[in-house]
């Protein structure tokens, strides 16, 4: 955290304080105790892997992913799409909404590369918030490779 310019621990502190906690647990059904933040710039070439967020820490196992998007004036055709796989959806860059969803082995994602012709940053905040292991019901397991019906929200 230390290398973080104040605006961006600013913002960890809001992703971290008991009253953002208390409403991510309300609204998903999970306790969220600690948070994990970081912050995403995707550029020309970028992309991410399919991946279900599954991590078990010794702070806790992830249960709660956010993910806020902080993007302005980006056009489809530059890709750099959130892809949610349960639901074949895409979820393109835009600016000031924030994508909660509880993690499970069901919660695959990922991030279409971004082409070489976009002109805008693709920025966002992301992180979790991490809880017990034993309140979701499901192990998440190194790997996974379903990809069922599973909630996104959007705030």
């Amino acid at each position: 955290m230390a290398d973080y310019p104040d605006a961006l621990i600013n913002c960890r502190e809001l992703f971290d304080a008991p009253e953002t906690k208390s409403w991510a647990s309300s609204v998903t059904g999970r306790t969220c105790e600690n948070t994990v933040f970081s912050a995403s710039l995707y550029l020309p070439g970028d992309y991410s892997l399919p991946h279900d967020d599954c991590v078990q820490t010794p702070s806790g196992s992830r249960q709660v992913a956010f993910v806020w998007h902080l993007t302005k004036g980006w056009d489809v055709g530059w890709g750099g799409a959130l892809y949610w796989c349960p639901a074949h959806r895409y979820i393109q860059p835009s600016f000031n909404t924030l994508y909660i969803f509880n993690v499970s082995p069901q919660s695959v994602h990922l991030v279409t590369q971004v082409n070489h012709e976009a002109k805008a940053k693709r920025l966002t905040i992301n992180g979790w918030w991490l809880g017990p292991d034993t309140q979701t019901g499901e192990s998440c397991p190194a790997t996974t490779t379903f990809l069922g019906n599973s909630a996104l929200q959007a705030y």
